[in-house]
């Protein structure tokens, strides 16, 4: 049985898949928000160019960076 991620870690996801979707960007006529977040999602990850180590990489330093965000604000125990 697998581990259910926990607030951090999703929220880390959640951070890295914006950063590599470039989200940011992105708005309610574009195509890419027509086809939803899912599939861009999914074609980001295939058009990824990067190992598996570097992916994972990016996760680590978005789940770094959500950790001393929160501690920074008072509002995770860690």
């Amino acid at each position: 049985m697998e581990a259910k991620p926990d607030g951090l870690e999703q929220t880390a996801f959640v951070l890295m898949m914006t950063r590599l979707n470039n989200c940011i960007t992105c708005n309610a006529d574009s195509y890419r928000a027509m086809n939803g977040c899912t599939t861009c999602a999914i074609q980001s990850l295939k058009r990824f160019h990067g190992a598996d180590e570097e992916l994972s990489g990016l996760f680590h330093a978005a789940k770094a960076g959500v950790a001393q965000y929160l501690n920074k604000e008072g509002n995770c125990s860690t």
